[in-house]
């Protein structure tokens, strides 16, 4: 029934699934028989079952002037969709603002890192038994840090940040739209 509607309002899965305030993949696998319609979003349907129905009896115009169901149904879709994307923005900045504080704090310890490298050379020339015992875990966090900043870890960060940058300034021209 959902695939029947869709094609004929030549609608996405997408713009179903923000019709019905369900997930895109729901919208498949109910189209596929692998899942069943929710009860309460099956009563979204009725009008637009009804809508195709009447469809026999006039033109497309006359029905979509006529039916007042039909245009509430426009409007709450528009409005889920405005709700999904402000949703979307608001998960991608928070996004963004994650990784960038993950790159921030990776910069900071390989800087941090390196500092330590330096004092290194000085703590293992000292003879004290004390210093000799801070020299080997001080070698060994830097050693630890440096493997865990390596350069493949910072790629990865800022290929993901410009990711979720591209996502963010399309989700906000969406929401202009």
């Amino acid at each position: 029934m959902i695939k029947k509607i869709r094609d004929f309002l030549g609608l996405t899965q997408y713009d179903m699934a923000v019709y019905l305030t369900i997930n895109r993949s729901q919208v498949n696998m109910i189209e596929r028989g692998e899942r069943d319609l929710p009860h309460e979003k099956n009563e979204l349907l009725i009008p637009l079952s009804i809508m195709i129905e009447e469809l026999d009896a006039g033109t497309l115009e006359e029905v979509l002037n006529d039916n007042e169901d039909f245009r509430e149904i426009i409007a709450k879709q528009k409005f889920n969709r405005k709700q999904y994307l402000v949703l979307r923005t608001n998960e991608c900045r928070y996004k963004v603002s994650r990784v960038e504080r993950a790159l921030y704090t990776l910069k900071e310890d390989k800087l941090r890192c390196m500092n330590t490298w330096k004092v290194i050379p000085i703590l293992k020339a000292k003879t004290q038994p004390g210093i000799k015992y801070l020299y080997l875990v001080t070698k060994k966090n830097a050693t630890q840090t440096l493997r865990k900043t390596g350069e493949d870890l910072q790629l990865k960060l800022e290929t993901r940040l410009v990711g979720l940058k591209a996502e963010l300034e399309f989700l906000e021209k969406q929401q202009v739209e």
